[in-house]
């Protein structure tokens, strides 16, 4: 109770000093200068400059947060262009094991052909050769179209490593940026 009596004393007086100050800084005209005026100017300006860095903070915390959602878009973008060319060159490594095992059928197809002397057996061999050389040529097809798509997927991976690559450096570039501004906000030790 105590407390509260001496504070409402000293809020009366101090109350009476400020509206005294305020009310002979509003007949001091303007060109004069007046310290209150000028404390009044000084207090504006601090305001206006927090309020800029608080403006500036914000626009680089959002420009951090749209990096960080374009980052991880680009990174689903990133992995699955790896995946394709994975099973791309796990494709053409199988092909490259079956394929010279498939020729090698044919060149023993070709031998059995003209060693053969019955006239339906032969018949029935030259059918089988021709199939499985059109299954050769099949895989041979296919074999080069999947050594184009694997040169495709593989720049075209390369070019969207570079833009993730690109996005790390901004999002970087903004941290730091932050960084030096808690660094220069923040007293000496």
């Amino acid at each position: 109770m105590r407390i509260k009596s001496s504070l409402s004393a000293l809020a009366i007086p101090a109350l009476f000093i400020l509206l005294s100050v305020s009310g002979v800084s509003s007949q001091v005209p303007q060109s004069q200068g007046a310290p209150g005026n000028l404390l009044l100017a000084d207090l504006l300006t601090e305001v206006r400059r927090i309020r800029t860095a608080i403006e500036n903070e914000q626009r680089d915390a959002y420009r951090g947060l749209m990096l960080v959602e374009r980052i991880r878009l680009q990174q689903e973008h990133v992995d699955r262009l790896a995946k394709q060319l994975d099973d791309v060159r796990l494709d053409l490594t199988n092909m490259n094991v079956h394929l010279p095992l498939m020729q090698e059928r044919v060149k023993e197809f070709e031998a059995q052909v003209e060693s053969e002397r019955d006239a339906a057996q032969l018949s029935h061999l030259e059918l089988e050769l021709k199939e499985i050389r059109s299954t050769v040529e099949q895989q041979v097809n296919q074999q080069r179209l999947q050594q184009e798509r694997e040169g495709q997927l593989a720049l075209q991976l390369q070019e969207e490593q570079a833009k993730l690559n690109d996005l790390n450096d901004k999002l970087q570039a903004i941290d730091l940026k932050m960084e030096k501004q808690t660094l220069g906000d923040s007293p000496e030790r």
